[in-house]
């Protein structure tokens, strides 16, 4: 089971980490002023009332179908980027929310998890580095009545299903906020509505490899690095919710520097 705690103790027990710390939050649930917020580390808050969050899980269960005409690309240049890009994606999620992070090693999932973390907490300083060894960690936010889930499944086996009983995906996929890096270990655990997220390194001039240590020591830091690695992450929804939500990022040009493809089958056929 996951353990939570909102004390100072900096206790792990092996399997989930709970990050400790004092969550403050405002009534400003705008993704201009999260994007803004994360590099200055102020509150990003979340507003809604406990009602209009279990309504949200409603529609997430009743809007749980693919929908694969539909696409953003970005470019992301830096690790700030990087983080600004999971700082809006924070805005106005609720239990049952997921994020699957996959693709190229050392390409940004962690760093996008913590610029997510930071924002929907509020707090900009919290530290978020990469549950490889745990496997999970923690967040409390909306004053401890709800949790993130920041997991790290590679060094599970793929289709081993046993091997994900402590994490207690069920519950977790369906009443807390969930960001998991290495999807493809959950097999048919997966959710029905969620965002993929595929991250890419594109840069040809960089050595892969040294991208990986770099990262890994940001990760273990919980810090940003200064050198620019260019990688691309495509945002693929699942689920009405997640279409509209990118539709609306899209539309309200919150992230319109970094966008450099969108894709709409319904767009290109009227």
């Amino acid at each position: 089971m996951f353990s939570s705690s909102n004390s100072d103790t900096g206790t792990e027990d092996g399997i989930t980490g709970t990050s400790n710390f004092t969550t403050t939050t405002t009534t400003t649930d705008t993704t201009d002023t999260a994007r803004s917020g994360r590099s200055d580390h102020h509150a990003v808050g979340n507003s809604k009332t406990h009602n209009e969050n279990e309504n949200d899980r409603s529609d997430n269960a009743n809007n749980n179908t693919n929908n694969d005409n539909y696409k953003l690309e970005l470019e992301v240049a830096t690790s700030n980027d990087m983080e600004d890009v999971g700082a809006v994606l924070s805005v106005g999620t609720v239990g049952g929310d997921a994020l699957l992070l996959g693709g190229d090693l050392g390409a940004g999932k962690t760093c996008l998890s913590r610029g997510f973390v930071r924002a929907r907490t509020g707090c900009g300083d919290v530290r978020v580095t990469s549950p490889t060894y745990l496997l999970s960690n923690t967040y409390p936010v909306d004053g401890g009545d709800l949790l993130i889930h920041h997991m790290d499944l590679y060094r599970l086996s793929e289709g081993n299903v046993q091997q994900l009983g402590p994490l207690n995906l069920e519950f977790v996929l369906n009443n807390c906020i969930s960001l998991i890096e290495w999807p493809s270990r959950l097999g048919s655990i997966s959710p029905d509505c969620y965002l993929e997220i595929v991250f890419k390194i594109v840069d040809d001039k960089v050595d892969e490899e040294e991208v990986v240590v770099v990262d890994k020591i940001v990760e273990e830091l919980g810090e940003n690095d200064d050198e620019e690695v260019v990688r691309v992450i495509t945002l693929i929804p699942h689920g009405k919710k997640w279409v509209d939500k990118l539709r609306n990022i899209e539309e309200g040009g919150y992230l319109d520097d970094m966008i450099i493809e969108y894709y709409d089958e319904n767009f290109e056929e009227e």
